[in-house]
């Protein structure tokens, strides 16, 4: 069976652990290479630059938070130039000597005051980056993204969806996040800059949903880790999904895929917001 697109990403995800063991001192490489939850996280990662791409057919694009550039693979073919930034140097030091687009510029550079006149860019993506900055800063940075913005550009920011992977009380598990937005706070946020905002949502097959349930509220809750106990258990019985390599052959990129009503969009794993400038 040919999966060209899964592939690609199989290999991608190879490579960012590979880099993650060298840069970020990852423990146990090999075991990550076979833990199915990471790959499905690196591969959502880049499904939203696929969603993305055809806004980016013929348009100069400012990509803000790049790291190694996995999502510059996807977007480059129809972009006719791309700034990637991103104040990791190691990250960026890996994009360039690693990722062979012509018409990419990898460049570590601040997300805060960015050294671009105004009207600079089409489009400027934002994907798993509004998360790391202070709440007190996130204003004068979506006001820097407006004035970089022509008449008419698109922002598109992509961050975890608050509802799917925490308890209404609960502060972010990952120490690098000041805050995680709901589908109603993340559209509240974004209307302080942008009078037109849609909010979309990334979801998935009912089966990957699961196992990024587990992966993400496994330290929290005895009780939902019994219940997501009870799930793996069943997991075990089907044979079909017992290795990575079977679990492989079961995915596919369109087990992924975008939701605009709202109730679906409030049970997304990510939300896509869409700010028309």
């Amino acid at each position: 069976m040919c999966k060209k697109i899964e592939d690609f990403v199989l290999k991608d995800f190879y490579v960012l652990v590979d880099y993650l063991a060298e840069h970020k001192k990852l423990k146990n490489p090999e075991k990550y290479k076979n833990n199915f939850a990471a790959f499905l996280l690196h591969a959502r990662h880049i499904k939203t630059y696929e969603i993305i791409s055809p806004f980016c057919i013929n348009k100069k694009v400012l990509d803000i938070g790049c790291f190694i550039g996995y999502g510059e693979s996807i977007i480059s073919p129809q972009a006719n130039l791309i700034v990637a930034i991103d104040s990791d140097a190691e990250a960026i030091k890996f994009a360039r000597e690693n990722r062979n687009l012509p018409n990419v510029e990898f460049l570590n550079i601040e997300a805060k005051k960015l050294p671009y006149k105004d009207f600079s860019f089409d489009v400027i993506i934002a994907s798993q980056v509004i998360e790391h900055i202070p709440p007190e800063e996130i204003n004068e940075f979506l006001s820097e993204v407006k004035r970089l913005l022509v008449d008419r550009g698109i922002f598109i920011v992509v961050t975890p969806n608050r509802k799917f992977r925490l308890p209404w009380y609960q502060k972010p598990f990952n120490s690098e996040h000041y805050q995680e937005f709901t589908a109603r706070s993340f559209l509240q946020i974004l209307k302080r800059t942008f009078n037109n905002v849609q909010i979309n949502g990334l979801r998935a097959s009912n089966w990957i949903e699961e196992i990024e349930r587990q992966r993400v509220r496994k330290t929290i809750l005895t009780k939902i880790k019994k219940l997501l106990r009870k799930f793996y258990s069943k997991m075990k019985q089907e044979k079909t999904e017992t290795t990575f390599s079977k679990l492989f052959e079961k995915f596919s990129m369109d087990d992924f895929y975008l939701v605009e009503q709202r109730n679906l969009v409030e049970k997304s794993m990510e939300l896509v917001g869409i700010c028309n400038k």
